[in-house]
């Protein structure tokens, strides 16, 4: 029997004034660290399965890759990290291509730990590492995870790189690789000032074209968005961030939509705590889409560092603190930035899980994510939300809350 507990809270805020039935948030498993893993990442859907990893736990502790049937609510560990010289620890978020998941992991690898790329079957065979990281001048410390397209995978490293030879603290690299392991190539190495610093968004590519950001660095120090051509030409920066009023600091990448590119900072905006902001690919029209409102008891969240889900005309994204129990939120708004709605706030950490780092997804008429943190496992959870028969377009600030009952669904 599934239990019902009263820990999350939800806002609709309809134009239309008849009342709305309560959705409901489902926890469809909750990670326990040994041996199904601990702090999920960012699910992605392929070829009717979600695919994932864990930065730590599993089988050996030092992470693993998992595939969830979203028709037969069915956990499967795939593959569990355990030679940190050889295999890499600490994976980041996937990407599917050709029936091979490719990622990155953090740490690891031949060369004092600076981390790996690799690839692996989707049912956990063949595994493979095509790149480890070879210390300053070569980017150290993955943390974006990658993006696979047309036999060549690309990604970024944190810091290090060819600019900051002797600083590890500061820089980093977006590079390419053969799906075989072959060509690994630097395509352009971070600066700092003016040029950006610490990538740590997984890329968007749209035909010769990456798309990024920089957590720092930039015109002002706050991070920027760049473009840059598949061969590494033509680096530019699309915009710097110059904080409060303005938006700093964005972390979770960005998502493309008719040649417009959104996403969130964690700080600056009207409020200094976060913003989502929209830039067209040719660097022309920026502007903040919406500025959250603040921490503690605030509805909207505060410090969303996920990348957003563009899809039916909304984006959809999570706030990783803040909302009614500050422990994060679910929201959907549309791109001029009307109609913000949080969808559910998490107040209940030992029951929800609490820091939704990944985001969400949509498929059909849910939304699916990962909280990074606590649950009935103690490690993080993966759920999935209805979203409501009617989307709102009105306001942000006029309606009621609604309760929402929370259900477990552990699929061990």
């Amino acid at each position: 029997m599934k239990a019902k507990i009263n820990t999350l809270g939800i806002l609709f805020l309809l134009s239309i004034s008849l009342p709305v039935a309560a959705q409901i948030v489902t926890v469809l498993h909750s990670f326990s660290d040994t041996p199904d893993g601990a702090n999920p990442t960012r699910p992605i859907f392929s070829n009717g399965l979600l695919f994932g990893s864990t930065a730590y736990g599993g089988a050996n502790g030092d992470g693993m890759l998992f595939l969830f049937n979203t028709n037969k609510s069915a956990f499967t560990p795939i593959y569990s990290f355990n030679d940190p010289r050889f295999v890499g620890i600490s994976p980041n978020e996937v990407a599917v291509s050709g029936g091979v998941i490719f990622g990155t992991t953090e740490y690891g690898g031949l060369y004092t730990n600076y981390g790996t790329i690799y690839s692996v079957a989707t049912n956990g065979t063949s595994y493979a590492v095509l790149h480890s990281f070879g210390g300053p001048s070569d980017g150290q410390y993955p943390v974006g995870g990658v993006v696979a397209s047309g036999g060549t995978v690309y990604g970024t490293t944190s810091v290090g790189g060819a600019g900051n030879a002797t600083n590890s603290t500061d820089g980093g690299t977006l590079f390419a690789i053969n799906a075989n392991g072959t060509g690994y190539a630097i395509l352009h190495s971070f600066t700092n000032t003016p040029d950006g610093s610490q990538p740590q968004g997984v890329l968007v590519q749209a035909g010769s074209t990456l798309y990024g950001t920089t957590t720092s660095g930039g015109t002002y120090g706050n991070g920027t968005v760049f473009a840059i051509n598949t061969s590494g030409t033509d680096y530019t920066i699309l915009y710097s961030f110059s904080n409060a009023p303005d938006a700093a600091r964005p972390y979770g990448g960005l998502v493309l939509n008719a040649g417009t590119l959104y996403g969130v900072c964690s700080g600056g905006g009207p409020n200094r705590t976060g913003a989502i902001f929209a830039v067209a690919t040719n660097g022309t029209g920026y502007r903040l889409v919406y500025g959250f409102s603040g921490f503690t008891g605030n509805a909207d969240g505060a410090a969303p560092k996920a990348r957003l889900t563009f899809a039916n005309g909304f984006l959809y994204g999570t706030a990783n603190s803040g909302g009614t129990g500050n422990e994060g939120t679910i929201f959907l708004v549309n791109t001029n930035g009307t109609g913000f709605v949080t969808l559910a706030s998490f107040t209940n950490g030992a029951a929800s899980g609490i820091e939704p780092l990944g985001g969400v997804i949509r498929l059909g008429n849910a939304l699916w994510g990962t909280t990074y943190l606590d649950g009935p496992g103690s490690y993080g959870t993966l759920f999935d939300l209805p979203l409501p028969a009617h989307h709102p377009t009105a306001g942000a600030h006029g309606g009621q809350p609604e309760s929402r009952q929370f259900h477990r669904r552990d699929c061990r």
